[in-house]
């Protein structure tokens, strides 16, 4: 009789603890959204809400990429690595957050390139831009980097330069994007 009212007790126990699990996953969830609606115009509220939930709700690469994302529009390029880095140490990333992950993390050293000069900085900038063009939402940004970045040291090469200035073309052939691509190209007598 004990044994079984223990056995119901841990179920009714295990039901309530997944039950918090998902409301907590559901709660991150809707932090990261609010975030995201700060993000375009405020966005200090965006890493505020992005903090908050990573303390209160738990880890999340999403609410790391939020965090990322509101450090680059606050020109707060190691803080925007280090999100970076956090949210791509998560297991089981799937191939979108992974690349957009990979986008901040080589925006952030890109900027940090171009403040600093340190070439480990281009060249992981590189790697990490290169990855990011292979999937997720900033695909085109980070090919578009990438094609600029190649005139930034003496280690670009204009077949590099060619090849994601291509893709650029391919996935906005008109837009910002692709007149900042034309117009580098332009420079230096290339054509796509």
């Amino acid at each position: 009789m004990r044994s079984s009212f223990a056995l119901a007790a841990l179920l009714v126990l295990g039901l309530g603890l997944a039950g918090c699990g998902s409301r907590e996953a559901e709660q991150r969830a809707d932090r990261l959204n609010e975030g995201l609606a700060k993000l375009d115009s405020d966005p200090s509220a965006a890493l505020f809400i992005a903090r908050d939930a990573l303390a209160k709700q738990g880890e999340d690469p999403r609410l790391r990429l939020l965090a990322a994302t509101a450090c680059l529009r606050l020109e707060r390029r190691s803080d925007a690595l280090e999100y970076a880095d956090q949210g791509l140490a998560a297991e089981d990333l799937d191939d979108d957050l992974r690349a957009d992950l990979q986008w901040a993390r080589g925006t952030a050293l890109a900027g940090r390139f171009h403040e600093v000069h340190d070439l480990a900085d281009w060249r992981a900038a590189n790697s990490s831009l290169e990855l990011a063009t292979s999937a997720g939402n900033h695909r085109v940004q980070a090919a578009t980097l990438l094609v600029l970045l190649q005139d930034l040291s003496g280690l670009g090469t204009p077949e590099r330069q060619l090849k994601f200035a291509r893709l650029v073309l391919q996935l906005e052939p008109e837009g910002k994007n692709a007149t900042t691509v034309r117009e580098a190209l332009a420079k230096k007598g290339l054509q796509p």
